[in-house]
């Protein structure tokens, strides 16, 4: 490990809980209904607002996140209900895929999973990451 790697993991990563929690959330596509089994990987504020950072095992390259009180006060029917489409992609806001450090500096971070961590790790050269790092 890097002295670049150990400081992002110490400034940016160490300090942070894990967050564990399965979100799986069905939704009509035009009368097919679709099931798509998001991780909770992040609580953090993206733009003064507390929300869920979510991803799925087929794509950790977009990031999608929703207001986490939104979650809480629509946790059953999310779960359990079909959504519609449009409302349920009117809450989802994507997060375009974008360097590492653009990527934190729009969050206040509150939790952390090792997942993304993890990718960070195993990308570290190809993100070039030693060299972004400023010590």
């Amino acid at each position: 490990m890097t002295k670049e790697q150990e400081y992002f993991n110490y400034y940016c990563l160490d300090r942070m809980k894990t967050v564990g929690d399965d979100l799986p959330i069905s939704y009509d596509d035009d009368g097919l209904i679709r099931k798509v089994y998001y991780k909770i990987g992040l609580v953090a504020k993206v733009k003064r607002t507390v929300c869920y950072i979510l991803y799925t095992e087929e794509d950790f390259e977009n990031l999608v996140y929703i207001p986490e009180e939104y979650v809480l006060e629509h946790e059953q029917d999310l779960r359990l209900r079909v959504q519609k489409k449009h409302e349920l992609f009117e809450y989802l806001k994507i997060i375009q895929t974008m360097n590492i450090f653009q990527f934190l500096s729009l969050l206040d971070f509150t939790w952390i999973y090792q997942d993304f961590k993890d990718i960070v790790d195993y990308n570290w050269l190809n993100l070039n990451m030693d060299s972004l790092i400023e010590m």
